[in-house]
């Protein structure tokens, strides 16, 4: 039995008789909530009986009954009741969906080879699953292609056929079931079909075209099966986003007090200009950590030279330990803040060395044979490294 979402999705309310009742369950005599299925999220709204009133939180279509969960009272069999349509949330899903049958088409119309394999439209970021390997310039295409047919505001309708009369209709995707087949098409006169797109489907959709306006590809995506997917968003969701966008891309604009126009060229001004500072504090921090090293003790250790420096701003660790790598036969421990490195140009291994320090001070890391890193309390940290330097190269204590 058709329900009320195939009859007329843009009802928002209706009428009903409880039918059958599983707990927290019931099933209607008729009914405009659609159940989840063929990648569109159920719908949600209430359902009124007398002064009560009991949210629609779960659908499930099952043995040819759409079952309600609820929130709350439950009817009891023979209840009637009206069922009030979380508007906003279908109309959504009508977008979504419309504009995914129309994108599918627009692509295979940009080639053959684009056939979609899976959809998904449980988010504002929708997607569609495309063999052929499209990319940005057939997406660009695709989209031109999707417009024309938006800006016609072409005629969306769905009927039920039998699977023996599908040979009549150009549908994009063979059918996944048989018997009585529901189809949803965007007629168009000037083709000798009459369609410019046909779909065995289920969901919901719009009335005409111009509604799935206007579109967003956000990007492509390389997936499992070497398929590729496209991200798009559709409709009310697609006009927020490019408007938060836009609103986001002006106000950047005027920080730099810049055009909109200009904007990507400043940016990218901004960026080489950032780069080159960026190179210059590096070497600078390079210089800086050289001189560190320099005036650091050294200390006769296993034929080579050990060499320990504690930092108190960890912005110089990556140089330090970068400058010390580069010595002949030393072995580097730099800390500070309760990190270490250690450094090795010599035959024993920087891990073995941190893992004394660590163990000594209960903290935990690990590395190659050049390079380990780890992490403990900084006192307990600070005192083992100072043990193991007077242990190990054979330091004497400095007593105040």
């Amino acid at each position: 039995m058709a329900q009320l979402y195939d009859l007329n999705p843009y009802l928002q309310t209706f009428e009903a008789e409880v039918v059958a009742l599983e707990g927290q369950k019931i099933a209607l005599s008729q009914t405009l909530f659609y159940p989840e299925g063929g990648g569109q999220n159920s719908d949600t709204g209430l359902l009124e009986w007398g002064d009560v009133k009991a949210q629609v939180v779960g659908l499930e279509k099952r043995d040819g009954a759409v079952w309600h969960t609820l929130e709350g009272i439950v009817p009891q069999v023979g209840t009637v009741l009206e069922g009030r349509m979380d508007w906003n949330r279908r109309y959504r899903h009508m977008q979504r969906h419309t504009a995914e049958h129309l994108l599918a088409q627009a692509f295979l119309r940009v080639s053959s080879d684009f056939r979609v394999q899976a959809v998904s439209m449980r988010s504002p970021e929708c997607t569609l699953d495309f063999g052929g390997h499209p990319d940005e310039s057939d997406a660009l295409e695709a989209t031109k292609v999707w417009m024309e047919a938006v800006y016609r505001n072409l005629p969306v309708r769905a009927f039920e056929v039998l699977d023996s009369d599908l040979e009549r209709y150009p549908l994009r995707r063979a059918p996944k079931v048989s018997g009585l087949v529901r189809l949803v098409v965007v007629e168009d006169p000037s083709d000798s079909s009459g369609f410019w797109e046909v779909s065995a489907c289920g969901g919901t959709h719009l009335a005409r075209t111009g509604e799935a306006g206007p579109l967003l590809i956000h990007r492509l995506e390389r997936v499992k099966s070497g398929l590729t997917r496209v991200v798009f968003s559709a409709g009310w969701e697609a006009f927020e986003q490019l408007s938060q966008t836009y609103l986001d891309a002006r106000g950047l604009a005027q920080g730099f007090s810049s055009g909109l126009p200009q904007l990507v060229s400043r940016v990218e001004s901004l960026r080489e200009e950032h780069a080159g500072l960026k190179t210059l504090l590096e070497d600078s921090r390079l210089e800086v950590a050289r001189h560190r090293v320099e005036a650091a003790p050294s200390h006769d250790w296993n034929g080579g030279v050990l060499k320990v420096l504690e930092l108190e701003n960890l912005e110089l660790m990556s140089a330090v330990i970068k400058t010390l790598g580069a010595l002949e036969r030393t072995l580097g421990i730099v800390y500070g803040e309760g990190k270490v490195a250690v450094t090795s140009t010599m035959d024993s291994r920087a891990g073995d060395v941190l893992r004394e320090l660590l163990e000594r001070s209960g903290g935990k890391g690990g590395g190659r044979p050049e390079l380990a890193q780890g992490s403990a309390d900084p006192a307990k940290l600070k005192e083992a490294i100072e043990r193991w330097v007077r242990s190990s190269a054979q330091v004497p204590e400095v007593r105040s």
